[in-house]
């Protein structure tokens, strides 16, 4: 049966390749996919969820750029750096801030023993 698999009821034929038409969609929206697997009894054994945007074409993401201001790095044990964002283009918008976190670590030569 095309579309069907044996002891698995609401089974549908998985969509292999397909462009924004194939899903109608019109405008930037948030979905939901949900996957369920099933072993060859037609068990289920795995459920997932994965949200996903959709568009009915490509999005320009925002890039970030970050420039190392000194190279004296390994001399001082600091990086002084520079971060760009680059909006142009993207439909995301944001505040001005860039929220970062720092995670402190002793020495950077593989190996190194405390």
């Amino acid at each position: 049966m095309a579309g069907q698999h044996a002891g698995v009821s609401g089974w549908r034929q998985a969509i292999t390749s397909w462009t924004p038409s194939v899903l109608n969609v019109t405008a930037i929206k948030d979905a939901l996919l949900q996957f369920r697997c099933f072993d060859n009894g037609g068990n289920l054994v795995k459920t997932e969820e994965k949200n996903i945007l959709l568009t009915p074409s490509a999005l320009v993401l925002p890039s970030i750029q970050i420039n190392m201001l000194n190279s004296d790095f390994w001399q001082t044990g600091n990086v002084n750096v520079q971060y760009l964002v680059d909006r142009s283009g993207s439909v995301f918008t944001s505040d001005n801030n860039l929220n970062t976190i720092f995670y402190p670590h002793i020495g950077f030569d593989y190996g190194q023993n405390l």
